[in-house]
């Protein structure tokens, strides 16, 4: 799955932080920039590896809270959508 971060600072540390990272036993890779956002690609590490909505809710919350974690991300405007 998908998922894309809509800010238009912190570009190069929010892709540092999640490339080739693990969050929850969800693996994100970087996949480009379009405009403000940055894409990621959401791998389930669990067994089933089934990506649907409730995968997709579950990588968005762990970003939030990876993001909202760093010092320079408990200030930062931003969004995050699944697909």
């Amino acid at each position: 799955m998908r998922i894309t971060i809509q800010t238009p600072l912190k570009n190069n540390e929010i892709k540092e932080l999640l490339d080739g990272s693990e969050l929850d036993g969800i693996k994100f890779t970087f996949i480009g920039k379009k405009g403000i956002g940055l894409e990621f690609e959401a791998e389930s590490m669990n067994s089933e590896g089934n990506a649907n909505a409730a995968c997709a809710n579950a990588a968005c919350a762990a970003v939030k809270k990876a993001i909202k974690g760093e010092d320079w991300g408990k200030v930062l405007y931003f969004s995050v959508t699944g697909a």
